[in-house]
């Protein structure tokens, strides 16, 4: 119980960042060296997954800089960013090609991915060296879309309850298509890919996200959690 598998990890990480943030007020900022030193010196002198494991601390201790940096872009920051198209067109090759660089040149091996605790300090350090690619790609892409309220730009916004809810649906659409006789990887994908644009319609709809805010800023608002650091 105390080591959340699946989907859970990620509403348990998010739980319990918000709840740090919170916590540490206008300091949180001032809270991401020191936690990036403390996965450091955990993978050194803790190597091994049971304490990276529980209650997901090593996820929320990995991806606590990813979600303060997050915390704190806006909308004027975004704005800049579309005053900068030419540079955050360059982000977006940029972001991928370092990274394959890594992975091509050996420094790292692709199923660096499959487990979330280090093994070691310079496992740790390629791991942020990965989160710091992504960020200058979505940075490039952040500052080329366009500004304007579309059918698309609504998709995602209630992206915990998406991501909640694909992983079930995957295995109905499964079970479907093995009842039904259907054979073939290329049907089972199309299906998938259908049924996951059907989803994520349904779960970005205008109710679903009044439904979702009301119920959470009620149990968020008793716990504090609302606080803007």
């Amino acid at each position: 119980m105390l080591i959340p598998t699946y989907v859970y990890w990620y509403i348990l990480c998010i739980a319990i960042m918000r709840m740090l943030t919170s916590l540490l007020g206008r300091n949180t900022k001032f809270a991401v060296g020191p936690v990036v030193i403390l996965s450091l010196l955990t993978a050194y002198f803790v190597p091994g997954d049971t304490v990276w494991r529980l209650l997901s601390m090593g996820r929320v201790i990995l991806l606590f800089p990813m979600f303060v940096a997050g915390y704190y872009v806006n909308e004027d920051f975004l704005e800049k960013l579309r005053r900068k198209r030419r540079l955050c067109a360059l982000g977006l090759p940029l972001g991928v090609l370092l990274e394959i660089l890594a992975l091509h040149f050996g420094n790292i091996p692709i199923t660096w991915a499959t487990h979330d605790q280090p093994m070691s300090v310079m496992e740790c350090i390629w791991k942020y060296f990965f989160m710091v690619c992504a960020v200058i790609f979505f940075i490039g892409l952040a500052g080329l879309v366009p500004n304007k309220e579309g059918r698309l730009s609504r998709w995602g916004r209630n992206s915990i309850i998406v991501y909640l809810c694909h992983p079930f649906v995957v295995i109905i659409v499964c079970w479907l298509i093995r009842m039904s006789g259907i054979e073939g990887d290329v049907v089972l994908l199309v299906a998938l890919l259908i049924s996951a644009l059907m989803i994520t319609e349904l779960l970005s709809g205008e109710w679903f996200m009044h439904i979702y805010n009301k119920v959470f800023n009620k149990i968020a608002g008793k716990q504090g959690l609302l606080r803007k650091p």
